[in-house]
């Protein structure tokens, strides 16, 4: 393999269930990146696209290229293709089944990506993929790509990710909105997942004080293709100070409250309210965020959040 191409092991379940020590060298499947520096593996994720019941495996390299540089590639493993290979074998990223590419230079498409869960209810799990330096009307606003199920199904091959059903596009320059991503929470309880997608160097609260956008399953329904600002989404949470960087990374848990919407959790980690630097974790629970949407709120605030989590030294 090339320097710095990168690989993706993959362990089956019973090799792990006796815990002890294992290497690279005895995985179940190994993959391999072909070009130097393309970051083959720098997120990772599954879902179950063809709805066979085998887990696809998805593969990003954030400065792999095809065209252009540091574009950004995915790769899209099928469970049925991968399947007979699972013996020690390995692979390379030019056996995936689709290829999907970054649309400009240093767009570092594939750096994040979620399983967001069923968005457009045809009970299938469909795929969010951040681009954090793509540029539109501005530099660095950040895209986010938005797949269905139903469309990957149709792609094979090598596609661009123009071929996504909703492209988000952040606010403003240097936002880097898709650093990180993430979904299947149900805020609405309606039966469709809901997305969100993170920008932490926006300034709606100060500079670089970054913020979280929440689309709802229902909104984008309405929605089959083309592209989203961020500025409609139906919920944008900004850090609570100048600098925090909030929505440089986020996740979505199961309700702590119980209420099976779902919850935000985002991180600030340059936040100072304990200590320079500190940071801190900020908990959204679905019903705060659903009540937020409910009232006409534009802007939540992170220091309303149901739970922080707050670092203890700089």
């Amino acid at each position: 393999s090339n320097f710095n191409a990168g690989m993706a092991t993959v362990f089956l379940g019973g090799s792990l269930s006796n815990g002890g020590s294992l290497q690279d060298v005895d995985a179940a499947l190994t993959i391999y990146g072909v070009d130097e520096m393309s970051g083959v593996a720098s997120s990772l994720g599954f879902s179950d696209v063809d709805d066979d019941g085998l887990a696809d495996l998805w593969i990003g390299a954030h400065q792999g290229e095809v065209s252009g540089q540091d574009t950004g590639v995915v790769y899209l493993f099928y469970g049925a293709s991968l399947e007979t290979a699972l013996s020690g074998n390995a692979l390379s990223v030019t056996d995936a089944d689709l290829t999907l590419v970054g649309v400009g230079n240093y767009d570092y498409a594939g750096f994040s990506m979620a399983n967001v869960g069923d968005v457009d209810g045809d009970k299938r799990e469909d795929w969010l993929i951040g681009a954090h330096q793509a540029d539109a009307d501005a530099e660095d606003v950040g895209k986010t790509y938005l797949f269905y199920a139903q469309t990957i199904q149709t792609l094979s091959g090598e596609q661009s990710m123009t071929e996504a059903d909703v492209t988000f596009v952040g606010e403003t320059g240097n936002d880097f909105s898709g650093y990180s991503v993430a979904g299947d929470i149900d805020i609405d309880k309606d039966g469709l997942s809901d997305i969100i997608i993170g920008a932490g160097n926006h300034d709606s609260n100060g500079s670089d004080a970054g913020a979280t956008y929440l689309f709802l399953g229902a909104s984008l329904s309405s929605t089959s293709s083309g592209t989203v600002s961020l500025s409609s989404a139906d919920l944008k949470m900004v850090g609570s100070a100048e600098g925090d960087w909030s929505g440089r990374r986020v996740a979505t848990m199961s309700s702590a409250d119980r209420d099976r919407r779902g919850d935000v959790v985002i991180s600030s980690s340059w936040n100072d309210d304990v200590a320079n630097n500190s940071g801190k974790v900020s908990i959204v629970t679905g019903a705060q965020a659903w009540d937020a949407i409910n009232s006409g709120e534009s802007l939540f605030s992170l220091s309303d959040a149901a739970l922080t989590i707050a670092g203890a030294e700089q």
